[in-house]
């Protein structure tokens, strides 16, 4: 009977053991079951995304794009680069390239951005350079999944707005060393020291441990926001380094670009960036508020850990500076050229130019990009030209047009037109003249230094494309006329192809024997007016600027009395 009981007992005992264990396992396969719910959610939220950025980046492709940026941010690599560039600021603004950039510009990063700006800058007169950047955008023309892949990897870089202050940061990398680097190492080297002396020789040196431990914190609190302002921007060059070794691994089989160089760069760096990810890490558990992340930061920080790192990373970046501006050139330039091949994808009709050794430029159906549903024009010059016409009657907009498209064929090797048929030119303009108050320059004297400028850069060794919007118009008629041919017949003789729009039809009489003539007109129907913004040739015999007067709404006594003095001049 007792060992009946004792057997009860222990079989109840066993029992209840099992049914712990069995209770226990349930709860381990909930955690497992949860633990993998939890990674397989992740990794299906991360493949929603991913298909989502997908979908968003073949909508845009081929398509305008719809994007705010600031193009001042934009501007920073070109400026460390402007002494390098072919077209000045008055040629840029004159032809409104700004909004040109705007319209091609679907890059993904910032660095691609600001790579494909300063490419709109550079007309290049090796054939052999355009014909390997059109080589590099049909490769991504007809190669969708490899664009898709880089394009993926781009949108991580991102276009954050203190990225865009990047290449000014590396420029100035000297500037953020610490000064007192090596007092900081011996502060470093004493806590280390005392440390290991209280556990090797006498616990005394831990007295000198936790006094050196407060001074090193004080230290660390003092300076740390010296370097903390740039960890983001080390952040960024991380990105940029991560993004081109992404791109060197993805073996995209660009026969046209040697990677060798670019391989060799990203293995210099890549040890030089590993210590600032670590700090990174640090500081975002302590700014997340973590209690045992901040009491782990400053720990760390009285070992004066994070200067070390921070300045070794700062003097390597500043002695393979070359080699990061390789690495940030690969993406800028696989970037830029996704975004030609979009720009190419949403046009309706262009062309790639042929380049001619003649001083002929021949456009058919060329047209301006900014314009929707724009007129379209042949240009056939084998001489300088003056191009007369009423107002608005499109004179600007096509010698503008051609003065875009020289640029576009030079630099992204894109024409917006059927054919195109040029040379390799230099452009050059004087046209959005305008007075400037700071400076105390009139007009007139505005607009001679724009000629002068014009007038000083012609030379034999490269040609010149000039193009000139209303020749002299801020001074009186006379000295206008005399100064603008005197001006007009001094080009003629010099290397270059000169564009000129004037109302002024006795200048076209003066130089018709220099100048060709083409004009543009307008048509009266039920005393309203139509214009056709097409090119015609010879010279205009129509003016408009009374009748546009009427056509805008002046009162009618105005209008008779301005038509009763020209029949009387």
């Amino acid at each position: 009977m007792q060992m009946s009981t004792k057997t009860n007992s222990v079989f109840k005992k066993d029992s209840l053991i099992t049914s712990m264990v069995k209770e226990n396992q349930m709860y381990w396969y909930i955690f497992i079951i949860f633990f993998i719910s939890v990674i397989l959610l992740r990794k299906y939220h991360k493949y929603r995304a991913k298909k989502n950025t997908i979908w968003r980046l073949n909508t845009e492709f081929g398509n305008k794009p719809n994007r705010s940026f600031t193009i001042e941010d934009i501007k920073y690599l070109y400026h460390l680069y402007s002494d390098d560039v072919d077209i000045d600021d008055i040629t840029w603004n004159d032809l409104d390239m700004d909004k040109v950039f705007s319209r091609i510009n679907n890059c993904n990063s910032f660095v691609g951005e600001q790579y494909l700006y300063k490419a709109l800058h550079i007309i290049s007169s090796s054939e052999d350079r355009l014909g390997k950047l059109d080589e590099l955008v049909e490769y991504f023309e007809v190669n969708p999944e490899a664009r898709l892949d880089v394009q993926v990897l781009l949108e991580k870089l991102g276009r954050r707005k203190v990225s865009y202050f990047l290449p000014e940061f590396v420029n100035q990398l000297n500037d953020f060393k610490f000064k007192n680097i090596l007092f900081y190492r011996l502060m470093s080297l004493a806590l280390i020291s005392s440390i290991l002396f209280g556990i090797i020789f006498d616990a005394m040196f831990f007295y000198i441990a936790g006094i050196l431990f407060l001074v090193n914190s004080v230290i660390y609190t003092l300076v740390k926001h010296k370097y903390e302002i740039h960890l983001e921007m080390l952040g960024t060059i991380i990105g940029v380094v991560d993004t081109a070794n992404g791109l060197i691994d993805m073996d995209l089989s660009l026969e046209v670009y040697e990677f060798q160089e670019c391989i060799d760069s990203s293995k210099r760096l890549r040890t030089a960036t590993s210590g600032v990810g670590l700090i990174q890490r640090k500081k975002a558990s302590a700014f997340s508020g973590d209690i045992a992340a901040i009491i782990m930061d400053y720990i760390i920080g009285s070992t004066l850990w994070d200067f070390h790192v921070f300045h070794k990373t700062i003097s390597v970046l500043s002695k393979n500076r070359e080699a990061f501006m390789k690495l940030y050139n690969l993406i800028g330039r696989i970037d830029s050229v996704i975004s030609i091949a979009s720009y190419r994808s949403s046009l309706d009709l262009f062309c790639k130019p042929t380049f001619t050794v003649d001083k002929d430029i021949q456009f058919e159906s060329i047209y301006h990009p900014l314009i929707h549903e724009p007129i379209h024009n042949d240009v056939l010059m084998d001489s300088n030209y003056i191009v007369t016409g009423s107002n608005a009657s499109g004179k600007s907009t096509y010698i503008k047009s051609i003065g875009i498209n020289m640029i576009l064929a030079q630099s992204i090797f894109t024409c917006l037109a059927k054919d195109a048929k040029l040379p390799h030119a230099k452009v050059l303009t004087s046209m959005a003249v305008r007075d400037d108050i700071e400076s105390g320059d009139s007009y007139y004297m505005k607009e001679i230094s724009y000629l002068k400028r014009i007038v000083s850069q012609v030379n034999d060794d490269e040609l010149t494309l000039c193009i000139v919007d209303e020749i002299l118009r801020g001074t009186n008629r006379e000295e206008r006329v005399a100064a603008s041919v005197s001006i007009l017949k001094y080009l003629n003789e010099e290397n270059c192809i000169t564009i000129v729009a004037s109302h002024d039809i006795l200048i076209s009489e003066m130089l018709n024997l220099e100048y060709e003539n083409c004009h543009f007109t307008e048509h009266m129907k039920d005393d309203d007016i139509f214009f056709d913004y097409k090119v015609k040739e010879g010279v205009s015999n129509s003016t408009n600027a009374i009748k546009l007067l009427k056509h805008v709404g002046f009162p009618e006594d105005i209008v008779k009395h301005a038509e009763d003095i020209v029949s009387v001049m």
